[in-house]
């Protein structure tokens, strides 16, 4: 009860929108006691433990009811399965990076970001990212460092040789894997050229260890760059994933979003990209704090991060966690150890644990968390001086599975075991328009609303294909696009254009106004794009091919 009293009462058989969500504490007799202030989390779990079904999903359904933007990594897909559709039915921007499927979701460019810096005079925060990126894609020798520094030098290098000398468009993974079979191919020429475009500068630095074709040591470095890059290239699902203009920040800091990070937890290989990712998420979030009254976002951006102790370092985490509650982020991170978590950030593990004011224990096998916790929890005094703990490290490893009990310290509040629900007791997630798994109905459509010239609202009340495969309409490789506008159900402006024109209301506007000049009844047009051409005629379209029909919301009907 006391617990209760200093948290927030969610009915979660109520479809009501809350002022703020978070994650469960306890739930009881259809109520969810949730902490909705600025504080971090952590939880304790060990495979099987549950912390997916009691924590992780009713995180995101009560996030979505409040309106609050989330990231939440989900290795096995199931999240993004169990959720999406009721998400996406509650407004929001959906956003999948699926690398259990790399032909399936968003495409994710890790160089915009910095390419943009590098160009708006935030060279040094550029290189940083560019650097962080290079230490990735090199990995970690712990026997000797030189060779995993060496090999970041030079890979940093040619990202900044990227940066300098190509457009944004031109500026991925593609061109480093280009960039670097044009040195193999004429290395004397390559450096030569280097070294005459950009004299002493910081890019002639980073590659100095491969200008010397006598040193042993380049033949080493070479080969290690090749490694590292082979483990990219020899996927080219997953070279496309990295080199196209897919996802971009900006479009996530202005509108509620949900990330859905789909990272296969049996390959580790695709762990960097989940850091990475998170690391330019958070840079862009606080960018994005600086420009608002109190430098705090806007919309609350939830970090839910399972495995977080499985997934690579990312770098100044102790001060990410630090300063994120006063920009608006919470990190809600979930490990299955101490012990793991201590292995993977050394001291700063204690820094991270500190600053999460709330833990939550489902079930470990870790003596020194257990330990620890024991501790935290206080002991017993009996009126002979004896002195007992409140709860010991073997009950700690019998608490019930079943019926959801979790052992939470939360703030200043007593230690208390509470019960939580199973994501099947909250409300159906799934929504009631059903179309079958296969079916090709609306799957290379997406339909946009213009009220005003420069303003776009996105509907996502088309169920393409079903729940899991609820993926980006537009195709990885036809940057083109039909755009089409039409008043009362007929075609009164159609075109090519690209999904980039569309966003920033470029493509509208120059379309209408190359068409129409100064009409007056641009704001009454409805629009839609197609990845495939239309046949001119609004009539002659339906007919012809009824699977692709175009009409307008009200048409649709709620049964549909």
């Amino acid at each position: 009860d006391e617990l209760a009293s200093q948290l927030t009462a969610i009915d979660i058989n109520s479809e009501e929108i809350f002022e703020a969500g978070g994650v469960p504490l306890l739930v009881k007799d259809g109520t969810a006691y949730v902490d909705t202030a600025d504080n971090h989390t952590i939880i304790f779990g060990a495979t099987g433990s549950k912390k997916t079904r009691l924590l992780g999903m009713p995180s995101v359904e009560l996030l979505s009811r409040a309106g609050e933007s989330f990231m939440v990594t989900d290795p096995k897909g199931e999240i993004y399965e169990k959720t999406a559709t009721s998400v996406a039915d509650r407004g929001y921007q959906i956003i999948c990076l699926n690398l259990r499927d790399l032909t399936k979701g968003e495409t994710w460019n890790p160089l915009l970001l910095p390419y943009d810096y590098y160009h708006n005079g935030e060279k040094g925060k550029a290189v940083e990212m560019i650097s962080e990126i290079s230490r990735m894609l090199a990995g970690h020798k712990a026997d000797d460092p030189f060779w995993t520094n060496s090999t970041a030098d030079v890979l940093a290098g040619f990202m900044l040789i990227l940066m300098e000398s190509a457009s944004r468009e031109e500026c991925h993974i593609k061109s480093v894997l280009a960039l670097w079979e044009q040195y193999l191919a004429k290395k004397s020429d390559f450096i030569k050229n280097i070294k005459i475009t950009y004299g002493n500068s910081l890019i002639t630095r980073k590659i100095s260890s491969i200008d010397n074709e006598s040193n042993k040591t380049v033949g080493s470095i070479e080969s290690l760059i090749v490694t590292a890059l082979n483990r990219i290239s020899a996927n080219e699902e997953f070279v496309e994933f990295l080199s196209q203009d897919g996802m971009e920040f900006d479009t996530v800091t202005k509108q509620k979003t949900a990330i859905y990070l789909i990272i296969p937890d049996e390959n580790k290989f695709y762990h960097f990209i989940a850091s990475l990712f998170m690391e330019q998420l958070y840079e862009a979030l606080i960018k994005e704090a600086q420009n608002h009254p109190q430098c705090k976002l806007d919309i609350r951006m939830n970090y839910i991060v399972d495995e977080f102790a499985n997934i690579p370092t990312m770098q100044n985490m102790d001060s990410m966690i630090t300063a994120a509650r006063s920009r608006n982020i919470r990190f809600n991170l979930i490990v299955q150890s101490k012990m793991q978590l201590e292995d993977k950030y050394k001291a700063i593990a204690s820094v991270i644990c500190d600053n999460c004011s709330n833990w939550v224990y489902l079930y470990s096998k870790d003596y020194g968390l257990l330990s620890e916790i024991s501790r935290l929890c206080g002991e017993v005094i009996y009126d002979n001086h004896m002195r007992l703990p409140l709860i010991s490290e073997f009950d700690l490893q019998h608490l019930r599975k079943e019926e959801g009990e979790a052992l939470v310290l939360a703030g200043r509040n007593y230690p208390c075991i509470t019960n939580l629900a199973d994501i099947d007791v909250y409300p159906q997630m799934e929504s009631d328009r059903k179309i079958p798994k296969n079916s090709k109905v609306w799957e290379e459509a997406e339909v946009f609303r213009i009220n005003k010239i420069n303003t776009k609202e996105r509907f996502a009340y088309i169920p393409k294909r079903g729940p899991w495969e609820r993926m980006p309409v537009i195709p990885q490789k036809k940057p083109d696009i039909w755009l089409v506008g039409t008043l009362n159900g007929m075609i009164m402006v159609e075109g090519l254009t690209t999904e980039k024109e569309i966003q920033s209301g470029k493509a509208i506007i120059k379309m209408c106004m190359d068409e129409f000049k100064d009409w007056t009844g641009l704001s009454n047009m409805e629009w839609y794009v197609s990845v495939d051409k239309m046949q001119t005629g609004y009539y002659l379209m339906a007919n012809r091919n009824p699977m692709r029909v175009f009409i307008s919301l009200d048409d649709l009907g709620s049964d549909r």
